[in-house]
């Protein structure tokens, strides 16, 4: 429930920040009440992807990890990164900080 819940987040917001900038700044409390959060929900679901076994073709569970890791979804590995904070720490402006929120919205495809 809570994935599906992030990704229609994603989908009406990513837009939108990346478009109209709501914000003038990325230490607005708003979007640290409202990104940060949903940001955990992904990290957190890509960790657990990470660390389920899952059934091959011959009803045989695979628990290697590095199986497991050759088998997952490396978008929704990359949608996990906090790169619009990074952009933002390293200087970036908040234009070009949102612009690297396009990454979210792929992982939720």
């Amino acid at each position: 429930f809570f994935l599906k819940f992030v990704g229609v987040y994603y989908f009406i917001m990513v837009p939108v920040r990346a478009c109209f900038l709501p914000w003038d700044s990325m230490t607005n409390t708003t979007i640290l009440a409202i990104d940060v959060p949903f940001d955990a929900i992904n990290f957190v679901n890509s960790i657990v992807m990470l660390n389920t076994a899952y059934q091959n073709s011959r009803s045989m569970w695979i628990t290697d990890r590095i199986k497991i890791l050759r088998k997952a979804n490396f978008t929704k590995l990359f949608a996990c990164l906090p790169l619009d904070w990074f952009a933002w720490a390293c200087g970036a402006s908040n234009e070009a900080s949102c612009g690297t929120l396009l990454r979210q919205l792929a992982g939720t495809l």
